[in-house]
């Protein structure tokens, strides 16, 4: 779910593409809009896969986000319950 503003670009010119001559242009979503359509919900399930932030063995893992200095744009990762905690609240687990 790597979604940056240049994903939305390409998105927007192949709609635009798709066009027949003599169509009307579709009405496209602004770029927040359509980014949040596909973004998971946050709970991204069980996974074998390591925590991208702490590289946690296999559990449940979570859809967090850090922002970059550029407008719109992000860094998607999948983190495991401890991390996100620690995100969100700054409370690092017992066992760290």
């Amino acid at each position: 779910y790597n979604l940056s503003w240049d994903d939305y670009r390409n998105w927007c010119h192949d709609q635009l593409d798709k066009m027949e001559e003599g169509e009307d242009a579709p009405q496209l979503p602004p770029y927040i809009a359509w980014r949040d359509e596909r973004m998971p919900d946050g709970d991204e399930g069980f996974t074998w896969m390591c925590c991208e932030l702490c590289e946690g063995k296999a559990g449940n893992r979570y859809a967090v986000s850090a922002v970059r200095h550029e407008p719109y744009d992000y860094i998607p990762y999948s983190v495991c319950g401890s991390c996100m905690q620690y995100i969100a609240n700054g409370d690092l687990p017992e066992d760290m």
